[in-house]
């Protein structure tokens, strides 16, 4: 697989100065613990999806400026009226966290509204007491490509969706996915990003 793997922190600090802003001013507009936010500033911890986001929205900028190469020329606003985006096997941009490997698909295509991603689930049935839930503002689609997984949701029971299964649900809502097979588990997820506004 030729995923690259990068590490958000230095990007996301290099953003932060770019516009003048504090870590701490940038922590209070994400709603993210000035600590935290250093921590993932300095590659200690990953932030997972939900804060990926809420510092994308802070700064200003598009999930896709994060995972871009620093080399990528800068076109501006401007949008054609066509967009394509191909990823070809393996050649995907990879973050990973706690409890996922997510490997962002058509990344080189800004301001998108959908986010797709393939996510291999590191976190095992019963390890998920005590996981922080994620939410973002936007929907979200699931399409289990293999194994099982659990969808712990807030308001339900969980739901086990097995291969060739899928959710849609509204990603306000605090939600976990689980690997709930003896193997591995992997998804397609895409993400309605809406703004916060």
């Amino acid at each position: 697989m030729n995923a690259r793997k990068i590490k958000l922190g230095s990007k996301i600090r290099q953003f932060r100065k770019a516009r003048r802003m504090s870590l701490k001013t940038m922590a209070d507009r994400a709603a993210i613990a000035q600590s935290t936010l250093s921590k993932i500033e300095n590659d200690i911890i990953s932030p997972g999806f939900d804060k990926v986001m809420a510092i994308c929205h802070s700064l200003e900028i598009d999930i896709t400026d994060l995972l871009q190469s620093a080399n990528r020329p800068d076109r501006g606003d401007q949008q054609p009226a066509a967009r394509l985006a191909v990823t070809r096997k393996g050649d995907m941009t990879s973050i990973i966290t706690d409890n996922y490997l997510s490997n962002y698909v058509c990344s080189s295509i800004s301001k998108k509204i959908m986010i797709p991603l393939i996510v291999d689930l590191k976190i095992r049935d019963g390890e998920e007491e005590g996981v922080e839930l994620i939410r973002h503002q936007g929907e979200e689609f699931a399409y289990v490509l293999e194994g099982r997984v659990k969808l712990v949701l807030e308001h339900y029971e969980p739901v086990y969706l097995e291969e060739g299964d899928s959710a849609y649900f509204d990603s306000s809502m605090g939600h976990l996915y689980v690997n709930a097979g003896a193997g591995a588990a992997r998804m397609i997820g895409v993400s309605l990003a809406m703004d916060e506004d």
